[in-house]
């Protein structure tokens, strides 16, 4: 059985993340081909996604009906009293992200006002974060203010902290964001939000082949909405964390957070 199905009803979307080129792929919706790919493909968890996938109503409101979504990756901008009730009804688990350049001052504004929506209505969300230049090169303290802010809203349970997929990067981005995730690991402060990313360590092995993903024109192909061609770095094959790690089959570098690895596990012994 599929292990995860990321489920697309649209690749529209209402921000222009300048790491994201899902945004940028064409929609092809098929209606029948669609719903009939989610009611018979089975899968043990599904995944909303997107785009955005509260950007046509019609299309989440039809999938949530289902009740075959466990999962929503949204925005967050769009949080109506009707999808607020979506969310509450199917008891849907929660994700949103925050990087620099991904809203807005008023977007922002709105963001943290519909965290605080879900706190109030008590559902629960964990925050994405991918691992961009412009994260790594933003001023500590600017960004611990706005993590202070977040670890007063009792919706945000933890952040995650993600490694960009993208072929243009720098060569050693993932080593300098693997420092940086040790800088943050030591500063952690924030007792009402779990740091995902160091506390899932060496439990988080990830079974790409049992990843799928349902796209808008009802097609459903082998691996996450970002799968374009698998690689297998030969530093992998002899590598002594490979019981702790399978790693990304997208990346053109090592994405496992060994420096964080190492300190995690001094912390704990």
């Amino acid at each position: 059985m599929i292990q995860q199905l990321y489920v697309i009803p649209s690749f529209n979307c209402n921000l222009k993340c300048p790491h994201c080129f899902l945004r940028t792929r064409e929609d092809n919706f098929n209606e029948e081909e669609f719903y009939n790919s989610l009611k018979n493909t089975e899968a043990y968890y599904r995944i909303l996604f997107g785009g955005e996938c509260t950007v046509h109503l019609d299309r989440f409101k039809r999938c949530l009906d289902t009740g075959l979504i466990d999962a929503v990756s949204t925005n967050l901008l769009n949080l109506s009293d009707e999808i607020m009730d979506y969310y509450k009804k199917y008891d849907i688990a929660l994700a949103t992200s925050w990087n620099p350049q991904r809203f807005t001052d008023e977007q922002y504004l709105l963001w943290l006002n519909n965290l605080m929506k879900l706190e109030q209505n008590g559902l629960d969300v964990i925050v994405l974060i991918t691992l961009t230049e412009d994260l790594l090169s933003i001023n500590l303290e600017k960004l611990y203010k706005k993590f202070d802010c977040w670890n007063e809203i009792a919706s945000i349970k933890g952040l995650m902290f993600e490694f960009l997929i993208d072929d243009n990067s720098a060569p050693d981005l993932n080593e300098r964001g693997d420092l940086w995730l040790c800088q943050l690991y030591r500063d952690w402060r924030w007792h009402n939000m779990e740091n995902i990313t160091a506390e899932s360590l060496g439990r988080c092995i990830n079974n790409c082949s049992l990843v799928f993903t349902l796209e808008p024109d009802g097609k459903v192909r082998r691996g996450c909405p970002m799968f374009s061609r698998a690689r297998h770095l030969d530093k992998c094959l002899n590598c002594e964390l490979a019981d702790k790690c399978n790693p990304c089959v997208l990346k053109n570098q090592c994405s496992f957070p060994r420096h964080l690895h190492d300190l995690v596990r001094e912390s704990k012994n």
